[in-house]
């Protein structure tokens, strides 16, 4: 998260999900400025034996995803790394994205009582169009369609962005 308590979702990648854990009412601020709740987003650790897990989901709408996973132990250092492009036409017009991303969890026990956390996101989307929302009018009569403002201005994102954490 941010110094605000803030995250944004375009950095998820579910493949380095080990578990969610969804905390409602005011023991939440334990995370931080949550005291309404909050989603806690674990990621995944190497297991003891080391492994490489690559995957490869199609679908409709031009949908591809291209995922390389590996992690384990070596020694005093424990790692995860997954890799992951996603391609996807969209159901609507003005739905095009793109989107490669990379995590890195690395853990180093220093001795019984202290150890060093190494996380590193990074996220290359150089494509997230925006269709925009439709009147039921215009969803009935095409619900493909976008909304012709965002079409009009090419409405969408671009991101591009690197993430670096330590903890002792």
């Amino acid at each position: 998260t941010l110094p605000d308590g803030q995250a944004g979702v375009d950095g998820i990648d579910l493949g380095s999900v080990e578990r969610v854990e969804v905390i409602r009412g005011p023991v939440s601020s334990l995370y931080g400025n949550a005291s309404g709740g909050l989603i806690n987003i674990v990621s995944e650790r190497g297991p003891e034996v080391p492994f490489v897990e690559s995957r490869l989901s199609t679908g409709e709408f031009d949908f591809s995803k291209y995922q390389l996973k590996f992690g384990g132990e070596a020694g005093p250092l424990n790692y995860m790394v997954n890799t992951s492009r996603m391609e996807l036409d969209g159901y609507r017009d003005q739905s095009r994205t793109k989107n490669t991303q990379f995590n890195g969890n690395f853990r180093y026990h220093i001795d019984d009582t202290s150890e060093l956390d190494l996380i590193a996101h990074v996220t290359d989307q150089p494509t997230a169009d925006d269709p925009g929302g439709l009147t039921l009018a215009d969803m009935e009569a095409n619900p493909r369609g976008a909304n012709p403002t965002n079409v009009a201005f090419d409405a969408g994102e671009e991101l591009d962005q690197q993430k670096v954490g330590l903890v002792y």
